[in-house]
């Protein structure tokens, strides 16, 4: 499967584009989802970055996760889908060869999450005080 780097005007807004550069490529089946929900005209300046082995059905998958089942489902209906996996363009030289990363659920949920820090560290005690102690402290200052 081939991976390009594209432009897309997000939902046909020529003035909100963004592009998906060789450090975030694009599966080429996924153009055909990003065409289907952006408008066809949308999805421009493709240029090949690399390639990698992968099926129908594990790409599949992967769009269905990305962009939920009524897209993706309409652009390549059934289990095996007819993808285009290769690029029909010129392939030259990539630009990149580095694909998306796919962090699994599993290790998302194992990752630690970040400290919160304090906006104001005078505000520290404060901001671990509950309300009803908010409320004794008040009572005792007036």
């Amino acid at each position: 499967m081939d991976y390009v780097a594209c432009k897309i005007a997000l939902g046909g807004d020529s003035n909100n584009v963004i592009w998906r550069g060789p450090d975030v490529p694009v599966s080429w089946p996924e153009i055909r989802v990003l065409q289907h929900l952006h408008g066809e005209d949308n999805v421009f300046d493709c240029e090949y970055v690399g390639e990698d082995s992968s099926t129908t059905q594990a790409e599949k998958m992967r769009l269905l996760g990305l962009y939920g089942s009524e897209a993706v489902n309409i652009c390549y209906p059934g289990a095996r889908p007819m993808m285009d996996m290769q690029w029909p363009g010129d392939r030259g030289e990539p630009i990149a060869v580095k694909r998306p990363e796919r962090k699994l659920i599993a290790d998302i949920q194992k990752s630690e999450p970040e400290p919160e820090l304090p906006l104001n560290p005078l505000m520290e005690s404060a901001a671990r005080e509950t309300p009803k102690q908010r409320a004794q402290r008040h009572q005792a200052e007036v």
